[in-house]
């Protein structure tokens, strides 16, 4: 993927393309993973804010693995995990509006397990919904294999009781 600051870095590149506005972000992904109803939020670096200086840049070329990864250093600006939430000017994201986000997509697409990368325009505050996620890996998830074996058993357990209403 890449990055692409001017015309002259269209040539950077070659098809097939999609293309996006960027927003700047602050550097930070909203991760949302659900399992049924239960929702985790996980915060994780992401690539940084673009000014019209960089403009002058070259493409930024960068692996999609490569951006959202806790001790993230290849490519992307280092950015202080812990702090990650206390940028100066930066609102908080809503976490009432994560889970309106979340239970949305979960219901219109029918999915259980499902997992979410949001981003949050730093100048106005509104959520970018930039991926959806069949078969996310729910890193940063506590207690996901005791979760996930508890909502299979709750399927189970309800299939078996919907199977004995019809006999």
């Amino acid at each position: 993927m890449a990055v692409i600051f001017n015309e002259q870095g269209l040539k950077d590149a070659e098809p097939p393309y999609v293309a996006q506005t960027y927003i700047n972000h602050s550097a930070i992904l909203y991760k949302l993973y659900m399992i049924g109803d239960q929702l985790y939020f996980v915060n994780r670096p992401s690539l940084p804010n673009y000014t019209i200086k960089d403009a002058m840049k070259d493409t930024h070329f960068f692996h999609t693995w490569d951006v959202s990864k806790q001790n993230l250093s290849v490519y992307m600006d280092k950015i202080d995990f812990d702090d990650s939430c206390k940028t100066e000017g930066q609102a908080l994201p809503c976490d009432e509006k994560l889970r309106k986000i979340a239970v949305s997509i979960r219901k219109t697409l029918g999915m259980d397990l499902l997992g979410i990368d949001v981003i949050m325009e730093e100048r106005t505050g509104r959520y970018g919904i930039i991926d959806v996620n069949a078969f996310p890996g729910y890193k940063g998830t506590p207690n996901f294999f005791s979760d996930l074996q508890d909502y299979i058993l709750r399927k189970l357990k309800e299939k078996d009781e919907s199977t004995l209403l019809k006999e």
